[in-house]
């Protein structure tokens, strides 16, 4: 989407520069690749945050160079590394101080041009070189007087075009070549040192440099920078070696301003170092078929650490664990730290005593703390780590042991069991093992009740020790008027606990025991009383204990008597509950003595006071006494309230004739009337359904009447407040009826 201005390819694909964000509508900023293979433009990581002017390729990694101080979001001023394998870039120390134009690559080595005047802090007018070997930047003598903006190399010499005139103080209009000269053969002493550094080398040659210390720039050795401390004429050169990553050969560089680069090839070696003494203690001593792990200290550098086993019953397994092949014995190891790059091979030897091991028994089973039944067989089972037999014996308590891993038990309570392994030539005897078990006993618990229902079931039980039982029963238990109510339980001395409250028994079994649930009888005590009351109701009643029932009369009554399952008039009663009792209170009402009226009959007419006066009254001038009104049951106070007909008529018969008859005055009117024969009379009164009537006839006498009953008509009970009753008449004489009223025969 915006100018690219610089390309590279590494072979196979092509990568593209410049001021761009997109490449083939995918997000790249700055720079892209070009997938040859898939036809796909793909970018670099995040790319970078300003333009890129330059790309160069060694056939591995791509190099960019631009405006840019950030790449992939590392910090990369202005030049960067793209890591092919990692995917990911990296920068070049810490770049240059000012934009880079061009690059360009040697094979071994990066070169770069721009507008800057130092590399990673070292003075580089506008072109520096980056060694690969050491990761450093140095300058190209005293580069040029301006801009360089193009870089090519053949192989040897590297070209440069820009905007200078003048190139390592040699006039050069606009372009110019850089190549080194070489050092005249044996031109370095000494030729090699330790990779510390630190010793003084001297290089001799011919145009090394100006004969000043200032012209010379850069030295190094095998591509470590070294530091310059003095110069004799051109010709030699004097400098301290710098410290190298490691023993390497390599070539010996010398810059200057005046001449340039000068190489003599392979010309200084950084040699190992010798490594501090190696520290090696192994364990000693060491039981058989026991596996340790081998370990030095001291010595130096990076080198990997082996192991020998010289001599001796060992051997070893992962490389760097000693395994002991035999009880006795002493075993020789050595033990060797590899040479690295920058330290020789060191190694020492060490000495391992072999005895005999240790064993231990394990998964012992039964596990301690097991509880078993009395009636059990259990399987005895251990390992010892040795691999040998282990052996098993009863300590203490009711067991005994049967073909050798059976244990069996002869009672209960705690046995105490021990595992063993004695050991042998080449293992020591293993610490017994001790496990104790519990053994519980079987027991028989009776359970006893003679009423309700159990749950389980009253009966014979057998209950491993320790086991917690519940027994529910069903109460209360009625049987007619006799009523069986639980009122806890009790148990032998067994179990836990021996006694308890409520229809719930949980006991623990310790042994043979009896649980019997409690019972208390209750009998029924029927009571009534009619006219007062009692103040005992009816219901249960404990059996053999004595109840005292008082009877209180209603106002206008007496308490006269008990009877049913007692009698006599005392009041209160004390009653035994020997069994099953019904008792009624009597009681009497009070009754005036003239006119035998009840009190309570007359006060419920509003009578309450001089009652024997009262019966003779009449309030109601009825003309019948208040005393004979109790009689009749009719209301003293009310005149109309007093027993006589309401209604009394004809009954006809069968035997009918008509009856003809006329007006006696004109116009004349004949009337024929149907007259039957009376054969008897129909009678209809107010009555009480709590009194007796009868009705009596008397004929029309001369003297007195002389009344006697109307058969069919005596001692009538009514069932409502009216009575209508039918009779022929008496012998067919005109008479007199009346109704007679009695109180009823208690």
């Amino acid at each position: 989407d915006y100018e690219v201005v610089a390309l590279a390819h590494d072979g196979t694909d092509l990568y593209a520069g410049g001021g761009f964000w997109t490449a083939g509508e995918v997000a790249a900023d700055r720079v892209a690749k070009w997938d040859s293979a898939s036809g796909t433009w793909t970018h670099l990581g995040s790319g970078m945050e300003n333009g890129v002017l330059a790309l160069a390729h060694d056939g591995t990694d791509l190099y960019a160079a631009g405006w840019f101080t950030n790449a992939g979001g590392v910090a990369a001023n202005r030049v960067a590394k793209w890591d092919s394998a990692g995917g990911t870039w990296t920068n070049l120390g810490s770049g240059m101080e000012y934009v880079v134009k061009a690059l360009a690559h040697d094979g071994t080595d990066l070169y770069a041009g721009g507008r800057f005047t130092t590399a990673d802090g070292v003075a580089a007018n506008y072109v520096a070189k980056w060694d690969s070997a050491s990761g450093t930047w140095t300058n190209l003598g005293s580069g040029m007087d301006y801009e360089v903006g193009a870089l090519a190399h053949d192989g040897t010499d590297l070209y440069a075009g820009g905007s200078f005139t003048n190139a390592g103080g040699v006039a050069a209009n606009y372009v110019a070549k850089w190549g080194p000269t070489t050092i005249d053969f044996g031109g370095v002493a000494p030729p090699s040192g330790s990779s510390t550094g630190g010793f003084p080398v001297v290089i001799s040659g011919t145009n090394l440099c100006d004969g000043t210390i200032g012209d010379v720039t850069n030295v190094t050795l095998c591509g470590v920078a070294a530091t310059v401390t003095g110069v004799s004429g051109s010709t030699q050169i004097v400098v301290t070696a710098g410290t190298a990553a490691g023993a390497i050969l390599g070539d010996v560089r010398v810059f200057s301003t005046s001449f340039g680069q000068t190489v003599k090839s392979n010309a200084f070696e950084y040699l190992r170092q010798q490594q501090a003494s190696l520290v090696f203690n192994p364990v000693s001593p060491q039981a058989y078929l026991t596996t340790n792990a081998l370990a030095v200290s001291g010595g130096a550098g990076t080198g990997a650490v082996s192991f020998l086993v010289l001599s001796g019953p060992g051997t070893l397994v992962d490389d760097t664990n000693l395994a002991v092949t035999a009880s006795s014995g002493t075993i020789e190891i050595r033990a060797t730290k590899a040479q690295d790059d920058l330290y020789e091979e060191a190694s020492v030897t060490g000495t391992v005593t072999a005895t005999k091991a240790d064993q231990i028994i394990a998964d012992f089973l039964p596990a301690d703390g097991s509880t078993f039944v009395e009636t059990n067989t259990v399987e005895l089972s251990a390992t010892a780590s040795s691999g040998l037999e282990v052996t098993f014996t009863v300590l203490s308590g009711p067991g005994a042991i049967q073909d050798g891993t059976n244990l069996t038990f002869t009672g209960y309570g705690q046995v105490s069991l021990a595992a063993r392994q004695e050991g042998n030539d080449n293992w020591n005897a293993a610490s017994e093992v001790v496990h104790t078990c519990t053994v519980l006993g079987i027991f028989t618990i009776t359970v006893e009740s003679p009423y309700g229902t159990a749950t389980p079931a009253a009966g014979a039980y057998e209950w491993v020790q320790g086991t917690v039982f519940t027994n529910q029963i069903e109460t209360p238990d009625t049987q007619g008027s006799t009523q069986y109510v639980c009122n806890g339980w009790m148990a032998t001395e067994n179990l836990d606990p021996i006694g308890g409250v409520g229809t719930q028994a949980v006991v623990t079994v310790n042994g043979d025991g009896t649980m019997s649930w409690l019972w208390t009888t209750n009998y029924w005590l029927e009571t009534a009383a009619a006219h007062g009351s009692v103040n005992v109701a009816a219901g249960w009643q404990p059996g053999g204990e004595t109840t005292q029932i008082t009877a209180t009369p209603e106002p206008y009554y007496a308490f006269s008597l008990w009877f049913g399952d007692t009698s006599g008039d005392e009041n209160p009663l004390d009653l035994l509950m020997d069994g099953p009792k019904s008792v009624t209170a009597y009681f009497t009402a009070l009754m005036t003595s003239n006119r035998p009226t009840p009190l309570w009959w007359l006060a419920d007419h509003g009578i309450t006071e001089a009652f024997e006066a009262a019966v003779d009254g009449d309030p109601d001038e009825d003309s019948v006494p208040t005393g004979d009104e109790w009689v009749m049951d009719t209301d003293p106070t009310n005149g109309a309230s007093f027993l006589a007909f309401d209604a009394v008529w004809p009954l006809y018969g069968s035997n009918c004739w008509d009856v003809v008859w006329t007006n006696e005055e004109p116009p004349y009117e004949i009337v024929t009337n149907l007259e039957c024969e009376v054969i008897g009379h129909v009678f209809q009164w107010r009555a009480s359904t709590s009194r007796v009537y009868t009705v009596q006839w008397s004929p029309i006498p001369i003297g007195p009447l002389s009344w006697s009953d109307v058969v069919g008509m005596r001692r009538l009970h009514p069932a409502a407040s009216s009575l209508t009753v039918t009779n022929g008449a008496a012998g067919g004489e005109r008479g007199l009826y009346r109704i007679r009223v009695n109180l009823p025969v208690e």
